[in-house]
């Protein structure tokens, strides 16, 4: 993966940032066949969340996940977080 820069993903219930970026499904990874969907929240000082999905692959041209179930899950995790801060 390249440096790509992030932008926030969701808002609520908690900020978390994402990009699309070039990745390999190949594992020596020595040149980029797929598009992946990475993001991060930061839950506390030096303690980070990181999410990396293949969403597509770009040569055979095949979706292999859909960014509107990656945000649910985000969503999902950030309500267990605020939950869980709440206590």
């Amino acid at each position: 993966m390249f440096i790509y820069p992030m932008t926030p993903f969701i808002l609520d219930p908690i900020k978390n940032y994402a990009a699309e970026v070039d990745c390999s499904l190949d594992e020596r990874g020595n040149r980029p066949t797929s598009t992946c969907h990475t993001a991060y929240y930061q839950l506390r000082d030096g303690v980070f969340l990181h999410s990396v999905f293949h969403i597509s692959d770009d040569v055979r041209r095949k979706q292999k996940a859909r960014i509107s179930d990656i945000k649910t899950l985000w969503i999902q995790v950030g309500n267990r977080i605020k939950k869980e801060s709440n206590h």
